[in-house]
């Protein structure tokens, strides 16, 4: 087996790093997300008075937040790239990424 650090491991470390250090603010959203789901049930006309694209986007990265640790595990295997080992464009990129993703 290699050693080293692979880029499967910088993109968890970064994950991580993001949960923790915005952990209220995911929590907040996730809550925003439901109680949004519960007022569309009741009131689908108030819902989509209250819809906008802050929300959208908000709601999406969180979402994004919690299913793209699944998703790197469920196609590991395919996606080859993964298992590369990591260097300072692909770090650079990979963090860019992120902040784009969940700023």
């Amino acid at each position: 087996m290699k050693s080293g650090l692979k880029i499967i491991h910088w993109i968890i470390f970064l994950w991580l790093l993001v949960v923790i250090i915005r952990y209220n603010l995911v929590v907040g959203y996730l809550t925003l997300f439901f109680n949004y789901i519960g007022l569309l049930v009741k009131d689908p006309k108030a819902a989509t008075t209250v819809l906008s694209f802050t929300f959208i986007d908000s709601v999406l990265s969180t979402l994004l937040l919690l299913i793209i640790i699944p998703i790197l595990f469920l196609f590991k295997k395919k996606w080859t790239f993964l298992k590369g080992k990591l260097n300072f464009s692909f770090a650079f990129l990979i963090a860019l990424c992120f902040v784009f993703l969940f700023a």
